[in-house]
């Protein structure tokens, strides 16, 4: 049976950042080198810190190599991208909007 990819939380993206240009972030020619073979699949949703966004990102077929310490017991990954640092991780510790809402919404945690 195929193994499911992992789910990895990419947290401190710039409020504001475009689908598109987080992946080109996550797939720069600085980080990996297979860019064109690796693809993602994300979501974008606001972060609890003002100003910043998070996503829900999978890759296929693979996961990039400086994913690895994440397979060897870090707690998170921080990865220096024209968007500024980001972090990654898959433990998914505290809250994490899975999702976007309507701007302005009042949003509740119960």
């Amino acid at each position: 049976m195929p193994r499911l990819p992992t789910t990895f939380r990419v947290a401190n993206i710039p409020s504001s950042t475009p689908l598109a240009e987080l992946k080109d972030a996550l797939t720069s020619p600085m980080l990996i080198a297979e860019r064109g073979a690796i693809s993602i699949e994300a979501t974008l949703a606001p972060s609890v810190t003002f100003g910043k966004d998070t996503a829900l990102v999978t890759f296929s077929p693979q996961e990039p190599g400086y994913l690895e310490p994440l397979n060897k017991g870090a707690d998170d990954v921080q990865v220096d991208t024209h968007l500024g640092d980001l972090s990654l991780d898959k433990m998914f510790y505290g809250l994490t909007q899975l999702y976007p809402t309507t701007p302005g919404a009042r949003i509740e945690a119960e």
